[in-house]
């Protein structure tokens, strides 16, 4: 029975990772700099994973999947970023789930999956919360109505994220592997954005003496890839250790064991943001955990 600890485990795991990235960008550090130190880790852990219990593969079918996986990853967090700078992260966070309806479509689709009374009560319930974020939208929380924006495109890209991993899984591909390339190549496009950011502007030491009386200007650079590289292990652990599970249990029970990982984060985020919530749309982020669970 160590696959229900590994479950539980993993959905922890992910779960702090996620309020991490909102740690992240409360304290403004570049986006690029956290990403890269998140895909550097990851890449580093999947690395271990494959030479001690898989093999590196790379022909056109891996490179076709790692870069679409690479861009998925990569600008879907970018976009996640964004939307928690602009709006309330206990409402983002669970909305990002909302890639498992398109995922759900391309399933039916594309594999021809029968869609089940449960999937479609859950997907009810997901497409009711929506509903209810949108007629209460004026959230003192919400700073720019650019917050919907950021949060469709982040459900859009985690989609091609995860919709690719589905489609590589179905074609017989390793999983680790394929995201193994795709955090390199996701690693790459954070080093094109920080070197395109920091074009003609001096170096910054990690801290150094600018302006009147002496004021210390900081350079975020390092914290920011130093939090990133703790977020990318604990993404990597917790999918290793959801792969863990799902190879030694149910699936049936340790995807909705998994999807407990919304719960954790948004805890953390009112604990910790203080965020306040409207009634309505506390209602919504039931909605969305319960429609994730029918679902899952």
């Amino acid at each position: 029975m160590m696959w229900l600890p590994a479950a539980f485990a993993s959905a922890v795991i992910f779960g702090i990772g996620g309020f991490l990235l909102k740690v992240g960008s409360h304290k403004n550090y570049p986006g690029a700099s956290m990403l890269l130190g998140l895909y550097t880790a990851g890449s580093i852990v999947f690395l271990g994973a494959l030479l001690t219990g898989g093999s590196i593969v790379l022909n056109s079918g891996v490179l076709a999947f790692a870069l679409l996986i690479g861009l998925g990853s990569y600008y879907g967090n970018s976009f996640l970023v964004r939307a928690y700078d602009t709006g309330p992260a206990c409402l983002t966070s669970p909305l990002m789930s909302l890639n498992i309806l398109l995922v759900i479509i391309m399933s039916a689709l594309i594999y021809h999956e029968k869609i089940s009374g449960w999937q479609y009560a859950g997907v009810a319930c997901m497409m009711t919360a929506v509903s209810l974020l949108g007629a209460n939208f004026s959230n003192t929380l919400i700073k720019s109505r650019m917050w919907a924006l950021f949060v469709v495109l982040a459900i859009l890209f985690i989609f091609m994220r995860e919709g690719g991993l589905k489609i590589a899984h179905e074609a017989g591909m390793n999983n680790i592997n394929v995201l193994f390339f795709g955090y390199l190549f996701a690693g790459a496009l954070a080093i094109r954005k920080l070197l395109k950011d920091n074009r003609g502007q001096p170096r910054l030491p990690l801290l150094e003496e600018a302006g009147m009386g002496g004021a210390m200007v900081i350079n975020t650079h390092r914290p920011a890839f130093l939090l990133g590289a703790a977020i990318g292990l604990f993404s990597a652990t917790g999918m290793g250790l959801l792969a863990y599970a799902i190879a030694r249990g149910p699936a049936s029970v340790i995807v909705p064991i998994f999807s407990a990982r919304n719960f954790v984060a948004v805890i953390l985020l009112v604990v910790f943001f203080k965020e306040k919530l409207s009634l309505l749309q506390w209602a919504a982020v039931g909605l969305l955990i319960t429609g994730i669970l029918l679902i899952s």
